[in-house]
């Protein structure tokens, strides 16, 4: 990139005005430019920063100089992380940026701080999603469904859909400047994936813990296919309780009253269920009962598991409808009786009104139905928790059906490896969501009837005279006259095994386990702690302890983005902004950097495009900030503090920043991102440039070479820390800034930010008498200047009009500094004055660590003046009497470390005297 030279001591600019020196940058931009080539960088900043020119140089050149390609032969310490991989129907969200933004952050930082990094993408190739989006196409377009076309053409046609839009999503990452190692790209039915999704299937049959069964699991009538508990979300719903009236069998006359919210499967009812200790049903137990629709005599049997205080206290029993009933029908040896298709729809001939009817609509008929019987005492509106398919958002049906099922290896050590802190969640309140979920942890309902995906590995024979198949689980087919299963694995199946059967031999002996992993709370069940017992139980490390085989060694969960009135962003509602359209109006720096300063640690954020313009604003001050150091000559890349003479602002900068830096290396250990983004923010825009280049540029414009060199060394120092913290959060702007101000030590024409290493806390010492009286000194002129300030507004003083201001001080060493205080107030003029001046009846007062500040005003208001000192009394003394409660304390005063009492008695010291010095300027207005 663009190489530079220095200008010679001789030529260097001194620019004598105090006044409009940033309006000055383009007329001295001129004049440079015409200097020999030699004298000056190839490259000068232009006026505005343009993201759309920039974002996608850098990226290409990184790309092209293979920064981001993980070396599995490398000897640096390895970070890695895998990517959440997002489906092949996905496109970009304000969620994956959030995700993605957080995980680029912690690649960049580990190849700053000298670690060979792997993140790794890829995709899912999303069973049931893909399908269905597959299938809508292939309906609007060809006006034809995947059973028209069969099933080897079907999958044809996903697999040319997938070449076609799987890929996009990386694309968008690749704009937003995800530092992912595209070379190793993978897709969970890549060829090698894929086998090795079958060969765990095969072992763990072997192992007696996949087994095939009839039993009740989650039915989606929408897109036909079992669904595992995870994916069913309980969701409120308003609807009716029916009270049916049962008639007994042998008394005539009598009925039993059963409440119910689904009359529509009153037809699979095989029995009436009540406590055994409830007296009001003792004498009806072992008697029968006639079923109201589709009519027939049941049993009332008893049962512990009926709860007494829902409706009357009977239950209607339906085992081939209800997870409950089911148990209570095995207990009681129960006929199942199924009313249901495939589909939702009705199927009881016995019952014709009811017959081919959707539930629902069957719903309301039976009702009619009841009441038109006599049998519907009465219906009330009820609310109460249904489970809804995640993926097609209807109701699911309890359903009794064949299907494949997991028995969980390795769930104590998975409980174990979180609890020993071998895993850290952060925020750390999901450990408990997490230990919860695996001690209540039930079997997995593997098998899928969708034809997209990986094909369950088992095969089928007739075998004369037998009513079952002969089954055998293996790889590959056992011959001629075996049919393989028609089902496929559930997606989440293949996607536990993403953490390491993403990498080769060599790359997996390099960087497995994983150092972090950055995911969304709500797949903990479905993805983490799943994949955490695939590597207990597979042992894909490079030996058999447990701390080798754990899939990652810390999990960071982000919040969700909901927009400014908390609502879930979706398409439907609208308030779903196009993270692209984001990218085209702020830049993606201007986007990452907006949304991480607005994420606290785990917690929701509420969106607001503000937050995304406060960061394109912080990349337009980064830049102007950069330009004005430009405009007074070249950077030095290895600024020289040592033996320079530092003034007091420079110190306080520089001892400032290495708070920041301390407080920023903490933040980053607990993974608090948007307090690394903040901590960068307030030091750069405030402390960097609202104070230190303000105070500065009475340096800067000074006759002195030496001073100027000293001012110029800081601010160099200062750019190129602040630049490297950053470069993790806003990569492309300060790419761009390390080349034109040639700000890498090595000199190097392509010296790249990427691995430059990070600013380390306390690297200059500060800390000695000198240090700490600079600072004090620093800390009272900019109180004294922000009280000054407070002063012309409440005078109601245009902030850019030229005042004059009197001080009077006790501080012998004030007076050097006066230039300084001077431009930091816009003043004309500030003038010392004697001990026992008095200012005029009304002027308006500041009392400052450093003295009294008179605004000069000719005619002041002396009743405006009295209330403000009024206010400033009422302040003073709130605060003298929190600090005298602390002293009062003897546990404080015994117990705190001396340097904090002896803190608060100075601030006692301090608050008292200026309490004295404003009650004697509101005195003096009587």
């Amino acid at each position: 990139m663009a190489s530079q030279v220095r200008l010679p001591e001789r030529m260097r600019l001194s620019l004598a005005r105090r006044d409009d020196e940033w309006h000055a940058l383009d007329r001295v931009l001129v004049l440079l430019s015409t200097l020999p080539l030699r004298c000056w960088p190839v490259s000068e900043l232009p006026k505005t920063y343009d993201p759309a020119a920039v974002e996608p140089k850098w990226y290409q050149h990184w790309l092209e100089r293979g920064y981001f390609h993980a070396d599995a032969t490398s000897r640096k310490p390895a970070f890695s992380m895998v990517i959440p991989p997002p489906n092949i129907t996905g496109v970009l969200t304000l969620g994956h940026v959030l995700n993605t933004t957080i995980q680029d952050i912690l690649a960049r930082r580990a190849r700053m701080l000298g670690n060979e990094v792997l993140w790794l993408p890829g995709t899912d190739h999303a069973g049931l999603a893909t399908q269905t989006a597959v299938e809508k196409a292939l309906r609007k377009t060809d006006k034809v469904t995947r059973h028209d076309l069969g099933r080897e053409e079907f999958v044809r046609r996903v697999w040319e859909w997938r070449e076609k839009h799987g890929r996009i999503i990386f694309e968008q990452l690749k704009r937003l400047g995800c530092s992912c190692d595209w070379e190793r790209e993978r897709f969970t039915l890549d060829e090698r994936y894929a086998r090795a999704v079958q060969e765990v299937f095969v072992d763990l049959h072997e192992k007696g813990l996949i087994y095939r069964g009839r039993r009740m699991i989650n039915w989606d009538p929408a897109a036909l296919t079992a669904l595992s508990d995870e994916e069913v979300l309980p969701t409120k719903q308003k609807g009716s309780l029916y009270f049916v009236r049962y008639a007994i069998v042998d008394e005539p006359g009598r009925f039993l009253e059963v409440a119910t919210t689904r009359p529509e499967t009153i037809m699979a009812d095989t029995a009436l269920a009540v406590h055994p200790r409830d007296a009001r049903y003792q004498s009806l137990i072992g008697r029968r009962a006639w079923r109201p629709l589709a009519r027939e005599e049941i049993p009332i049997v008893a049962d512990d598991m009926i709860d007494l205080e829902f409706g009357t206290g009977v239950l209607k029993v339906t085992p081939a409808h209800d997870k409950v009933d089911f148990e209570i029908g095995q207990r009681h040896g129960l006929p199942v009786i199924d009313v249901l298709h495939a589909n939702g729809r009705i199927n009881c001939p016995a019952v014709p009104e009811l017959d081919g009817l959707d539930r629902f609509e069957a719903r309301k008929k039976a009702a009619d139905l009841l009441a038109k019987r006599g049998l519907l005492a009465k219906e009330e509106p009820y609310e109460n928790s249904v489970g809804f398919s995640e993926r097609a958002g209807v109701p699911i049906e309890p359903r009794l059906s064949e299907q494949w099922f997991l028995r969980y290896p390795k769930t104590e050590e998975a409980l174990g490896v979180v609890r020993d802190n071998g895993i850290r969640f952060f925020p750390a309140h999901w450990e408990k969501t997490y230990a919860q979920w695996l001690s209540n942890i039930q079997d997995w309902c593997i098998s899928r009837q969708v034809w997209w995906g990986h094909r369950i590995p088992a095969w089928y024979r007739d075998v004369a005279d037998e009513e079952q198949p002969e089954i055998r689980v293996q790889l590959d087919s056992p011959g001629e006259g075996w049919r393989q299963d028609e089902d496929t694995l559930d997606t989440w199946f293949s996607s536990w095994l993403w953490a390491y059967e993403t990498m080769d031999a060599e790359t997996r002996a390099k960087f497995y386990p994983t150092s972090v992993l950055v995911t969304a709370p709500d797949i903990i069940f479905f993805w983490v702690a799943r994949m955490i017992i695939a590597g207990l139980e597979f042992k894909p490390g490079r030996s058999a302890a447990i701390e080798d085989n754990v899939p990652f060694r810390d999990v960071y969960f982000t919040g969700l983005i909901r927009d400014r009135a908390g609502r879930k962003m979706s398409k439907s509602l609208g308030n779903s902004p196009d993270p692209l359209e984001l990218i085209g109006k702020y830049g993606a720096d201007g986007l990452r950097f907006g949304l991480m300063r607005t994420a606290p640690s785990g917690q929701d954020i509420r969106f607001d495009e503000k937050q995304i313009e406060e960061g394109r604003n912080f990349v337009t001050k980064l830049w102007n900030a950069a330009r004005f150091r430009q405009m007074h000559g070249p950077s030095e890349a290895t600024p020289r503090l040592k033996g320079q003479t530092l003034s007091i602002y420079s110190i306080e900068v520089l001892a400032r920043l290495d708070d920041a830096i301390y407080a920023i290396e903490q933040a980053y250990r607990e993974h608090r991102f948007n307090e690394v983004a903040q901590r960068i923010y307030d030091f750069f825009w405030s402390d960097y440039c609202d104070w230190f280049l303000e105070a500065a540029k009475t340096e800067i414009f000074c006759e002195s070479e030496k001073r100027k060199r000293s001012v110029m060394a800081v601010m160099d120092h200062v750019l190129s820390a602040v630049l490297r913290l950053l470069h993790p959060f806003m990569p492309h702007i300060t790419e761009e800034l390390w080349s034109l101000l040639a700000l890498d030590p090595s000199g190097s024409a392509d010296g790249t930010i990427q691995f430059a290493t990070p600013p380390k806390a306390g690297a200059l010492g500060f800390g000695n008498p000198r240090h700490r009286e600079a600072r004090q000194h620093v800390a009272a002129i900019y109180e004294m200047v922000q009280a000054g300030r407070n002063l012309r507004a409440e005078s109601r003083v245009q902030s850019n009009k030229k005042v004059q201001f009197l001080l009077r001080t006790p501080a012998d060493w004030i007076e050097p500094e006066l230039p300084t205080i001077t431009r930091l107030l816009i003043a004309d003029e500030i003038s010392l004055v004697a001990p026992d001046y008095q200012a005029a009846p009304g002027a308006p007062i500041a009392v400052t660590a450093l003295g009294e500040l008179h605004l000069v005003i000719v005619g002041g208001d002396r009743g405006a003046e009295r209330e403000r000192l009024e206010k400033e009394i009422a302040k003073g003394k709130d605060e003298l009497r929190t600090v005298n409660v602390k002293l009062a304390n003897s546990s404080f005063v015994d117990k705190a470390p001396a340097a904090v009492v002896e803190e608060h008695r100075r601030r006692k010291a301090e608050f008292t005297d200026r309490l004295a010095q404003l009650t004697k300027a509101r005195d003096a207005l009587e």
